[in-house]
């Protein structure tokens, strides 16, 4: 509730949180795999922590009079709080991972995903400053590659996988201009 207080609702936001909440629920809607692209300052995290609120409140988002100008009409969560994954370059080394270095640091399968996203639905992945991440990975070797390519492998197979499993939505923030990549 204080947290949508303090928020301005945007079109933008009001449109991305709607449908959103449609694809958690399991309404058929656009692609359930989006990219934010604005430039610096534009919103992009600050939308995908009203989406982490959205599908953590769930139902009770209509219990709130700040979330009123939120919702589309029409429009209303089924659930009561979706699962989250997050991950952002700030918490996430490319050398050391989140805590410790990963095994072989490379892309899984299919066939991984897939399962595990089918068993927590509805679910809500949100990553944060794709390309940033992607720039210092690119200079980490991995194989005869580098971590900059099996980043790329993992958000390909981790993209099929999201849009094959219903109430699953992955949200990636990426910059607008080469400027800012």
């Amino acid at each position: 509730t204080m947290f949508f207080e303090k928020t301005y609702v945007t079109a933008g936001l009001r449109d991305i949180a709607n449908r959103v909440i449609r694809a958690l629920n399991g309404e058929e809607s656009e692609n359930r795999v989006v990219s934010l692209q604005t430039g610096f300052g534009g919103g992009k995290t600050h939308t995908l922590i009203s989406l982490f609120h959205i599908a953590n409140a769930g139902r009770s988002l209509l219990n709130s009079a700040y979330t009123a100008n939120l919702l589309q009409e029409g429009v209303v969560p089924n659930f009561d709080n979706a699962k989250v994954a997050v991950f952002t370059n700030n918490t996430t080394d490319v050398v050391q991972g989140r805590t410790t270095n990963e095994g072989s640091r490379t892309a899984p399968t299919s066939s991984i995903f897939k399962p595990i996203l089918e068993q927590h639905t509805p679910s809500l992945i949100l990553v944060d400053e794709l390309a940033d991440y992607c720039n210092k990975a690119n200079g980490t070797i991995v194989g005869k590659g580098t971590l900059y390519t099996q980043t790329v492998s993992f958000l390909q197979t981790l993209t099929e996988s999201v849009a094959a499993v219903p109430k699953c939505v992955l949200i990636a923030t990426l910059p607008a201009s080469a400027t800012e990549v």
